[in-house]
C-alpha cells in the first residue's frame, strides 16, 4: 500500500485518464480497451487507497477530486452563455462517450453516448484535480485539518 499512496503513483494513477484519449488520437490504443483495461483499473486503485490509505493520502485523493469536480462544473457554467448563443461547447462530451463505446466518432447522442462522454468528463475534471492535489505539498499537519 505504501507505494501507491506516493504522490508520483497518486498522479500516475490520475493521469490515466489524459493518456486514454491522448493515446487513441495518436493512434497508439483504442480508446475503449485503454478505458476497461487500464483506466478502470486505475479509478478503482485510487478508490480502494482514497479508502484504506493513510489520511494524507485520502485527503489528497478526496481534496483533489472534489476540488477537480468544482472546477469542471464551473467551467460547465461559465460555457452555458456560449452555448444559448449557439457554439456547440457541449458537442463534444458526446463524442467522447462515442469514443468511450464504439472507438470511434459516428454521430450517435442517443443517451448512452451522452452519458458516457459526460461521466468521463467529471472524471477528467477530478483527475485534474488530483493530479494537481498530488503536486502540492501538504502544509498543514493532519491535527489542523
Amino acid at each position: 500500500m505504501k507505494l501507491l499512496e506516493s504522490r508520483l503513483c497518486l498522479w500516475g494513477l490520475a493521469s490515466m485518464s489524459f493518456a486514454c484519449l491522448l493515446g487513441h488520437f495518436y493512434g497508439w490504443w483504442p480508446m475503449p480497451v485503454f478505458a476497461i483495461c487500464v483506466l478502470l483499473p486505475a479509478t478503482l486503485l485510487l478508490a480502494l487507497t482514497a479508502v484504506r490509505g493513510k489520511s494524507e493520502t485520502r485527503f489528497i485523493i478526496v481534496q483533489g477530486a472534489l476540488a477537480g469536480l468544482f472546477a469542471a462544473v464551473i467551467y460547465d457554467l461559465f460555457r452555458v452563455p456560449f452555448v444559448l448563443a449557439g457554439k456547440p461547447l457541449f458537442a463534444v462530451f458526446p463524442q467522447f462517450g462515442q469514443l468511450l463505446l464504439f472507438g470511434q466518432l459516428n454521430g450517435d447522442t442517443s443517451f448512452w453516448p451522452q452519458l458516457a462522454g459526460w461521466t468521463y468528463h467529471f472524471s477528467h475534471g477530478a483527475a485534474r484535480g488530483l493530479m494537481g492535489a498530488a503536486m502540492v505539498p501538504l502544509c498543514a499537519s493532519p491535527q489542523t485539518r
